[in-house]
C-alpha cells in the first residue's frame, strides 16, 4: 500500500493532509453504542466529521470474523458463535450504518465490493470534499479491487436472505444491494 501511494504523490506522506482515514468501521461504531455518544450531537459538534462504510459480501465477512477471531469483537454474541451468529451480528452493524446514511446522508457514505469503479471512487472523493485526479483515481481502484469470495452452504444463505428481509425491512435500497451477494436482483452471482 505504501508503494501504491508514493507512486501517486512521489513520495510516502502527504505535505499537506487533507483528510485522515481511520478503517475500524467495527471499533469506532461500537465505541460510539457503548458509550452512548448522541450522534446527531456529535455531527453536529464536529461538522468534518464523515462516515464511510465498505460493504464487502456479509456472507464472507462472517466467514472471516470466525476465521480470524474478530467476532470476538461482537459484544452480544456467544463465546461459541456459530457463523449465523456471526453473520446476523455483521448484518445488524449494517443496518445500523444504513439507518444513520439515512438519516444524516451527507455524512455517511457506503459502497458495496461490487459497485468499485471511477464513477464510484469519484463520489466517495466528493462526499469527503476531496479533488480526485487520475493517478489517484488508478492507485484507488487498484487497492480496491476485490476477489471472487468464498462458497456458502445453502443454509447460511437462506439465513441470510432472512435476516436481509427483517433487518432492512426499512431499507429497501440496502435490502436489494445486500440481496446481489447471494444472486438476487440485477447482475447478482450466487455464494
Amino acid at each position: 500500500m505504501r508503494a501504491l501511494y508514493t507512486s501517486v504523490d512521489g513520495r510516502p506522506l502527504k505535505k499537506r493532509i487533507d483528510c485522515l482515514f481511520w478503517k475500524e468501521s467495527l471499533r469506532t461504531s461500537l465505541h460510539i453504542r457503548q458509550h452512548g455518544i448522541d450522534v446527531g450531537a456529535l455531527l453536529h459538534a464536529e461538522p468534518r466529521l464523515r462516515f464511510m462504510m465498505p460493504v464487502r459480501n456479509p456472507l464472507d465477512c462472517a466467514a472471516s470474523n470466525m476465521a480470524t477471531g474478530h467476532a470476538a469483537l461482537f459484544p452480544d454474541l456467544p463465546k461459541r458463535a456459530s457463523t449465523t451468529d456471526v453473520l446476523r451480528a455483521v448484518l445488524r452493524e449494517l443496518a445500523w450504518f444504513g439507518e444513520l446514511q439515512q438519516k444524516h446522508p451527507d455524512r455517511f457514505h457506503s459502497f458495496f465490493e461490487f459497485e468499485i469503479s471511477r464513477l464510484s471512487l469519484s463520489g466517495m472523493a466528493s462526499f469527503l470534499g476531496l479533488e480526485p485526479n487520475r493517478a489517484w483515481l488508478d492507485a484507488a481502484q487498484a487497492a480496491m479491487t476485490v476477489r471472487r469470495g468464498r462458497q456458502h452452504e445453502p443454509g447460511l444463505i437462506a439465513a441470510y436472505r432472512a435476516m436481509v428481509q427483517e433487518l432492512f425491512e426499512e431499507n429497501a435500497q440496502w435490502s436489494m444491494k445486500l440481496l446481489r451477494f447471494v444472486g438476487d436482483g440485477p447482475t447478482g452471482e450466487a455464494s
